[in-house]
């Protein structure tokens, strides 16, 4: 929720200048560097990384599947485009469905 509301500050004060500040919210992305943590968080939890991965998918995630780089790379190549040159102090969730309120 800082993110979201810092990115409202940092957009409101730039934007005089034409400079647009968004931010991409990424889930979790399943890549080696993650691989440690998801490993040390189930150990605490007494589960198995097989039973978090079947969690994973539409009890947690409706698009049923872990994210991927390239999900949040494809949003920052259309904030960074033209097509977005209107788009202003956005938080941009790239998370599958994940987050479903606006605030905790």
């Amino acid at each position: 929720m800082a993110v979201h509301a810092m990115s409202k500050v940092v957009a409101d004060a730039l934007s005089r200048d034409s400079i647009r500040v968004n931010v991409v919210c990424p889930s979790r992305i399943k890549i080696a560097l993650t691989a440690d943590l998801d490993t040390d968080e189930e150990v605490c939890l007494g589960r198995n990384l097989e039973l978090q991965e079947s969690r994973w998918g539409g009890a947690i995630v409706p698009l049923g599947r872990r994210d991927r780089p390239e999900n949040n790379a494809d949003a920052v190549v259309f904030m960074a485009s033209e097509r977005a040159g209107y788009i202003c102090g956005a938080n941009i969730d790239v998370d599958g469905g994940h987050q479903r309120m606006i605030f905790r």
